[in-house]
């Protein structure tokens, strides 16, 4: 899904409602207007920020990606545009795995006023790394070349998709105004239309609708999380105090030197430990997903999108006035439910000042997905793990200290020689 959001800051509310409500596997979000240092602000519930483009020079523009927190790792950020493409056409290239292949999509905002010479070598360079695999590829965003009207921009643009074997899917006007109702969003794919469905939908979080495409394809299921624990209760416990009162602990109290002393203290400890409370190995519960919306936000936000569908076809003042009035009823409400949501948190909470914390870092704790691949060229050999590439670097530096030391040896040998006998 896509959506030409234009300014993310002050709607987060109203796009958290409205992803509850259509649940999109991944939420293309153009124009958001957000720098990087302050991406971790941007928090949706449900939703974990993947990455993308953000401008460094000028305001708003931008593309960013969000993803279910289902299935979150089954979604990572391929690349994005270089600083250059900021103001003609700035990207970011995602990549869903799912169970026997992958969808790439490419999340596109080009600005009215950008060169769209320019901007069709920056999709066609981001399209060559694309499809070098022939994967199924999307393209969604803001692309602002009109596809109701014949015109040269429009030409270079099916030019362009159609050289990688693209098609753009013909969409209903997309961004509607008073005097004008253009299809400047876009989504293109080189997926069969037989195996696809799409939809334009009105969100009113911009002048822009949302666009929604669907691949028919197997599900993507999330691997179970596992992880290893120790599990705590009153017959461990016991175990385990009943254990170390029948240690010998003479190796601890009868040494003297300290190191030594702690390190068999340590010993006893982890071994009685793992003996009477063994680590099991379990699979992760997943996080309870807490209901804050109601059927009242519902109803205020089909009221709201009736007067802004209002406001754009008659253009009225009175409409204007009342679609605002409306717009402010409905984020009156959602912030009142996730103002009660948070309250009822800390009240029922044991720990208050913990869960008071876990309110703040909630509402901070959007990050891109930021899993790092290692990868090291020795010669004509690519080593990836980690302990390798550890032991590598190391041995390297240690041949370099050894050699720098030879060669200090063999300098210093001359002067020594010459250096006169002690009396």
């Amino acid at each position: 899904m896509h959506q030409n959001i234009n300014w993310l800051s002050n709607k987060l509310d109203r796009l958290g409602h409205f992803l509850n409500d259509h649940l999109p596997d991944l939420i293309i979000l153009t124009e958001h207007g957000i720098f990087e240092e302050n991406l971790h602000y941007m928090n949706l519930d449900g939703y974990s920020l993947i990455g993308g483009f953000t401008r460094k020079n000028h305001q708003k523009g931008g593309v960013l990606g969000y993803a279910k927190k289902e299935i979150e790792n089954q979604i990572k950020l391929l690349n994005t545009s270089g600083a250059e493409s900021e103001l003609i056409c700035e990207t970011a290239l995602f990549q869903i795995a799912m169970k026997k292949h992958t969808i790439q999509v490419l999340g596109v905002y080009r600005p009215p006023s950008g060169n769209l010479n320019h901007a069709v070598n920056i999709l066609s360079a981001q399209l060559e790394i694309a499809l070098q695999t022939k994967r199924r590829t999307i393209l969604m965003g803001d692309i602002n070349v009109d596809n109701l009207v014949e015109n040269s921009d429009n030409n270079k643009i099916e030019e362009l998709l159609a050289s990688f074997g693209i098609v753009r899917e013909n969409l209903p006007p997309t961004r509607i105004t008073v005097e004008t109702a253009k299809s400047i969003d876009w989504i293109c794919t080189n997926i069969d239309d037989h195996l696809i469905q799409t939809a334009v939908i009105t969100s009113g979080l911009s002048d822009h609708t949302a666009q929604a495409i669907s691949v028919q394809s197997q599900k993507i299921n999330p691997p179970r999380e596992r992880e290893k624990k120790r599990i705590f209760n009153k017959k461990s416990t016991d175990r385990f105090k009943t254990s170390l009162q029948g240690q010998n602990w003479d190796s601890v109290l009868l040494t003297n030197d300290a190191n030594l002393a702690y390190s068999n203290f340590h010993e006893i400890l982890q071994q009685t430990l793992n003996r009477t409370c063994p680590q099991i190995t379990t699979n992760r519960k997943p996080c309870t997903k807490i209901q804050c919306w109601d059927a009242e936000c519902t109803r205020l936000k089909n009221i709201y999108i009736q007067a802004l569908e209002r406001e754009q076809l008659t253009g009225c003042i009175e409409d204007k006035v009342e679609a605002a009035a409306r717009k402010k009823d409905y984020d009156l409400r959602l912030k009142l439910l996730k103002r009660e949501r948070a309250t009822a948190h800390i009240e029922q909470a044991d720990n208050k000042p913990k869960a008071l914390w876990q309110v703040i870092n909630n509402e901070r704790k959007a990050k891109p997905n930021t899993t790092i691949e290692w990868k090291l060229q020795t010669g004509n050999e690519t080593i990836q793990d980690p302990a390798d590439i550890a032991n590598c670097f190391n041995n390297f530096f240690a041949t370099i200290a050894d050699r720098t030391l030879q060669a200090s040896n063999i300098s210093l040998n001359p002067s020594q020689q010459n250096e006169p006998a002690p009396a």
